[in-house]
């Protein structure tokens, strides 16, 4: 199949000849794929590149995935990719075998020459892309999921290529060269552009990604990704059941992993099971005895459940494993200070603010924790007084 697919684009693109056959040898042709596009500045000048520098020169583009501004940052090679080639007729071989000369570096590149948008239209369109084009080693449970690609798009990264390519976001208004029809009409566009929706999944996509997990574990039944990601997704859904049931397969499949446990407590919380995930709480923090993320989870159902001195042993035990933590010191502080431990309060909370001195919260707070000392310190002037 993987075969078939690339014959296929490969005799597409050689039949771009017979669009040529009334050209003549002087013409220019310019081989590329719809979403390499060369800038103004590039098609201005393509006479003097190919009768200055060489008969054929390849053109070369910044690549983008997903949004029109999520534009690569490594490998530096996708930066000036050289896709696009450009010749007179006569000095034309096939489009597909100047296509494989210009990406193997055999063709004289010219460098920021246009950009490459490729991947664009939110999780539904990059799914129906790997379901369609050439790379069909792509196509699979793995790779299609559209639970997958939502998570590859909102971390920047595309597997979808030879190596593993990362994005980030940039203005584009900050690029002179970025294409202007594009900054003119961006509310056109907008729905091509980075957003928070555009990492939604649809209830069809989300089945969809159920199915592609469901898959995995019955070709793999110890597939610890796939029942993490099954339970993530339940979880997502407020299906609780579920992404409890796929979470102990988890912690089955892999005792050892803290943060398995430390979503399973997480989710008998939501259940209101207290007991239970205080006990799943400590087995996730004997496993990871130093991840605070799983001791600020465990305080702060502590704190839920009024046992708050059970939270500042927590939030103690926080401080000996990353002792700057301003969250930390902050939450510490508050709870010291509802269990009337007022001068410890104003202790965790000054050094608090000398590493966060613009906390507003904590500066409030310890303002009141001041005035309560002065009062206090008032009135027991006034009984020795007596």
């Amino acid at each position: 199949v993987y075969d078939d697919c690339w014959r296929l684009e490969n005799e597409q693109r050689d039949a771009i000849v017979e669009g040529l056959s009334e050209a003549n040898n002087h013409d220019l042709i310019l081989v590329s794929d719809l979403d390499e596009i060369l800038s103004h500045a590039t098609m201005s000048n393509l006479e003097r590149m190919v009768d200055t520098i060489a008969p054929v020169v390849a053109p070369t583009t910044l690549f983008h995935s997903y949004f029109l501004d999520y534009k690569v940052v490594e490998p530096e090679i996708m930066k000036n990719a050289p896709n696009v080639c450009i010749c007179r007729k006569k000095d034309m071989t096939t489009p597909q075998d100047l296509r494989m000369r210009a990406f193997n570096h055999k063709i004289p590149a010219v460098l920021n020459c246009g950009y490459h948008f490729s991947y664009l239209g939110g999780v539904d369109a990059v799914v129906r892309k790997i379901k369609s084009f050439a790379h069909s080693e792509y196509d699979n449970d793995r790779l299609r999921n559209p639970h997958y690609v939502a998570s590859a798009i909102r971390s920047g990264f595309n597997d979808y290529y030879w190596t593993r390519i990362r994005f980030e976001r940039y203005d584009i208004g900050e690029d002179p060269n970025y294409p202007a029809w594009i900054k003119q009409n961006r509310q056109r566009y907008r729905h091509l552009f980075y957003s928070d929706e555009a990492f939604n999944l649809t209830p069809e996509l989300v089945q969809e990604s159920v199915r592609c997990y469901t898959r995995r574990l019955d070709d793999d039944p110890q597939d610890l990704d796939a029942m993490i990601q099954l339970g993530m997704l339940y979880l997502g859904q407020g299906q609780l059941e579920r992404a409890e049931h796929y979470y102990r397969l988890a912690t089955t499949a892999d005792p050892t992993n803290g943060a398995v446990w430390n979503n399973l407590a997480m989710i008998l919380e939501k259940q209101g099971r207290f007991s239970d995930a205080i006990s799943v709480y400590n087995n996730a923090v004997e496993i990871g005895s130093n991840n605070v993320h799983i001791w600020f989870n465990l305080a702060s159902l502590y704190y839920r459940i009024d046992r708050r001195d059970d939270a500042i042993s927590c939030y103690r035990k926080i401080l000996t494993i990353a002792n700057d933590s301003v969250e930390a010191l902050c939450r510490l502080g508050f709870v010291l200070g509802q269990q009337g431990h007022i001068n410890e309060s104003i202790e965790y909370l000054e050094k608090a603010l000398t590493h966060q001195p613009e906390h507003a919260e904590t500066r409030g707070y310890l303002a009141t924790l001041r005035d309560m000392m002065t009062q206090k310190i008032s009135i027991i002037n006034r009984m020795l007084e007596v």
